[in-house]
């Protein structure tokens, strides 16, 4: 990623603006203020300061202001009117090298003559040093940050790979870097470095590109739903059933979140079910096989309406590839229930980001499946687990006659379809509830072959579902198209954005109109290298290497959902989402084929916001 000419306006350079007025003003009037008490031991030098920061500071507010209006012109694709913008920024990166200096003249008039012109103009210059300090340590901090050792010009795999394994390493400093994560370290790295080769995007071309597809699917009238299989017709199972027992287990999902997701729920009374000391009724006496803190253990038997003795086994060992899980008995179903935890930490994130394929052998299943690696190695994982500490063998004979189901929600629910397809051979009735499970989990012939036995549950336009490399590969494409095709300044489409936001919350703006941009997004294309170009002879544009479809070896095999999937839908009266309505129905896996841009695809993922949404569609009470 690097800088975009039209994201100086977008950018931090507006409030760079408001800073370096706000200290000129200060400045201003610390001088005017303090003149007549200058005439001091060491006053020649601090004046000399002083008005060397309102120089620098009014040069900088200067060259600021001719930056933003250069970028205020063209389009995102059109750079020409912009194309003195990387001057600006010389320029601007120019001056903190005096900036810097008289940093440190100050800090030196400041150690040299601390009381010599008075206390309160001590006081006033000591706070100007200390926020100059601050900020270019902040400034400096924040190009380290962005920095793109990899230049326009794209270098070779090899050394990306490299440069994204230095980021991720840098974003998991404080991970053990034992030989597992540095193997997913390269694993993360890879697919990061893949999935950006060839693409010059800063992160406002981006969220411009979103915001462009958002209005897009809404001109079209939202999604269409895909036609159900005749399979999906006629199944067998009554689909109320299926939701009921859909919101019973999802109780248990989110339990395996124990004491943070309960806190997030109940913030006002979560700590007084949990304190101990707060608690009312008997406390926790036996302790329970696993490593198990007292809260979490509470927070399940909140969530999940059990009581003590029911709880059979809970691990809270986290590790990359090695995912918490708790064990119960639950005499309403008459099941022993495996419930694994999604993500929570950063060893779960970057077990969600292996997204390699790895095979899938084991009794039963087709020859050739594949699934996520990840994801398939926390689920061995598991497995490993339940086996090796007899925890089966504890559980059923505690719920003789008992059978066996497997939850999870996000992470969990990948996690929990794939243990159901390596435990199947062994528990044959088996059965499996995934919760907005992710996308790219099971190759299409395990998707099928787990139809029999897990059940998916997906809430709305949750863009967990959606996220496979094949789909997020779709978006880029969608994106990148998008903005070549835009016609606006960057600045003008997240004005129009903000706009339409205030209108929802009730307040009149006259940029809400729609355009004929966002009613036909298909306007003129301009030229832009990084993203494609405009051949000469007929004006047809050519796309670049980045809007092609990957192929080869940079090809991705496809992954699908689990089993068959229930699609629980969202209808409000509002534009504010603040009056939902739920409908549920049978969905084909081609409907999660692409990721649906709006405002309730990060919202609907949430596990409290699943479990509310299936009880209300079912008529149950809210734990």
């Amino acid at each position: 990623m690097g800088f975009k000419h039209d994201s100086f306006l977008v950018s931090s350079k507006p409030s760079d603006v408001c800073v370096s007025l706000s200290r000129w003003i200060f400045t201003l009037v610390l001088f005017q203020s303090h003149r007549g008490h200058i005439s001091c031991p060491g006053g020649e030098l601090l004046r000399v300061y002083l008005l060397g920061v309102l120089l620098f500071q009014a040069i900088t507010i200067l060259v600021l202001m001719v930056g933003i209006g250069i970028s205020m012109t063209g389009t995102i694709t059109r750079l020409g009117p912009r194309r003195y913008i990387p001057f600006v920024i010389y320029i601007r990166g120019a001056l903190y090298i005096p900036e810097i200096v008289w940093v440190i003249l100050g800090t030196y008039w400041i150690s040299k003559n601390p009381q010599s012109c008075g206390h309160n103009v001590s006081i006033s210059v000591l706070g100007t040093v200390i926020t100059s300090w601050v900020i270019l340590i902040f400034t400096l901090l924040g190009m380290w940050i962005v920095f793109d050792p990899l230049g326009r010009g794209r270098k070779g795999s090899a050394q990306a790979d490299r440069v994204w394994e230095q980021c991720v390493r840098r974003l998991c400093c404080c991970l053990s870097g034992d030989d597992i994560e540095q193997a997913a370290f390269k694993d993360v790295a890879h697919i990061l470095s893949d999935f950006f080769r060839d693409i010059d995007l800063v992160p406002s071309d981006i969220a411009a590109g979103l915001t462009l597809l958002r209005w897009a699917e809404k001109s079209d009238g939202g999604q269409e739903r895909q036609p159900l299989t005749e399979a999906a017709l006629t199944e067998p199972e009554h689909l109320q059933e299926q939701l009921q027992q859909a919101a019973h287990f999802m109780r248990f999902a989110a339990g395996a979140y124990g004491w943070p997701l309960y806190i997030f729920s109940h913030p006002i009374c979560g700590i007084c079910h949990l304190c101990p000391c707060c608690c009312f009724g008997t406390p926790v006496s036996e302790p329970i096989p696993g490593s198990t803190p007292a809260c979490h253990k509470r927070a399940i038997i909140q969530s999940t309406g059990l009581q003590e003795q029911d709880l059979v086994y809970i691990s809270c060992h986290n590790k990359v590839f090695e995912v918490p899980f708790y064990v119960a008995l639950d005499h309403k179903s008459k099941s022993v229930v495996v419930a694994v935890r999604g993500t929570l930490s950063l060893q779960d994130v970057l077990t969600d980001l292996s997204t390699d394929h790895e095979d899938v052998e084991t009794d039963g299943v087709p020859e050739g499946c594949f699934a996520h690696r990840g994801i398939m190695r926390a689920a061995q994982y598991v497995k490993e687990c339940l086996i090796r500490d007899d925890i089966f063998d504890l559980a059923f004979s505690r719920g003789s006659g008992y059978g066996l189901t497997i939850v999870g929600h996000s992470l969990g629910a990948g996690t929990a379809a794939l243990l159901a397809v390596l435990l199947r051979p062994k528990f044959p009735t088996l059965r499996c509830f995934a919760f907005s499970p992710p996308g790219g989990l099971l190759s299409e012939p395990l998707s099928v072959y787990s139809r029999d036995f897990v059940l998916s549950v997906v809430l709305g336009d949750d863009i967990i579902p959606r996220l496979s490399i094949a789909n997020l590969n779709d978006l880029k494409m969608r994106i990148l198209q998008a903005v070549e095709r835009s016609n606006n300044p960057k600045y003008q489409i997240f004005l129009r954005g903000c706009c339409r936001e205030l209108s929802c919350r009730g307040i009149c703006c006259s940029c809400t109109q729609q355009t004929s941009e966002e009613s036909n997004p298909c306007g003129q294309i301009e030229a832009r290298r990084s993203y494609g170009s405009i051949s000469s002879s007929n004006g047809e544009f050519v796309p670049a290497k980045g809007l092609a479809a990957p192929t080869g070896e940079d090809a991705h095999l496809p992954l699908f959902l689990p089993g068959k999937v229930i699609h629980v839908l969202e209808k409000t009266t509002n534009r504010c989402y603040t009056d939902i309505e739920h409908h549920a129905e049978w969905a084909p896996l081609s409907r999660f084929s692409n990721i649906v841009i709006g405002p309730r695809m990060l919202p609907t993922h949430v596990p409290d916001v699943v479990l509310r949404a299936l009880c209300k569609i079912t008529h149950e009470a809210d734990v």
